[in-house]
């Protein structure tokens, strides 16, 4: 018990910081309202960072205040898009075919949202920057272009822009 609150503890203040560059800041709730709910499916590739990537998409069911809820299931994610799934989060490796062949270089992770699939580069993401890469994948994934805070173009850690959360429909 006295781990899960240092979690806590330790999430929240990593999202919890009140100004972006700009004057922009972070998203709070101040009211949850009972949205649809949304089912995200995190793939068990991920491996001991696959609570990490399910974490991130609670970050976005809170910064929405339930507009949008999600529910999460770890899957093995050979194949996407996956049956019942609104939303799938893949771990890849750089040297799989279809990834070098479509890759930029300097990306550690891309989405389509036309099909609800993101995949995450994990030889290709920085050590403790698991949680920014999903965060911002499943931004594009609702929607949500580049912009502050976790959505820079930039890999960056922070936390989810109030503005972000504006654009989700």
């Amino acid at each position: 018990m006295k781990h899960a609150w240092l979690l806590l503890m330790v999430w929240l203040m990593g999202c919890s910081s009140t100004d972006l560059p700009n004057g922009l800041t972070c998203a709070t709730c101040d009211a949850r309202v009972d949205g649809p709910t949304a089912m995200v499916c995190v793939d068990e590739a991920f491996s001991s960072e696959t609570g990490v990537a399910v974490n991130a998409i609670r970050e976005w069911d809170g910064a929405l205040c339930g507009k949008l809820q999600f529910k999460t299931r770890v899957i093995d994610g050979a194949d996407a898009p996956v049956d019942g799934c609104d939303y799938t989060v893949l771990a890849v490796s750089s040297t799989a075919p279809w990834v070098a062949e479509h890759m930029e270089e300097n990306l550690a992770g891309f989405a389509d949202p036309s099909i609800g699939v993101a995949w995450v580069i994990i030889d290709k993401v920085p050590a403790g920057l698991t949680r920014a890469v999903v965060v911002h994948e499943f931004g594009h994934l609702l929607g949500v272009k580049h912009g502050e805070g976790v959505m820079a173009a930039t890999l960056t850690n922070e936390c989810i822009a109030a503005e972000s959360v504006g654009e989700v429909e």
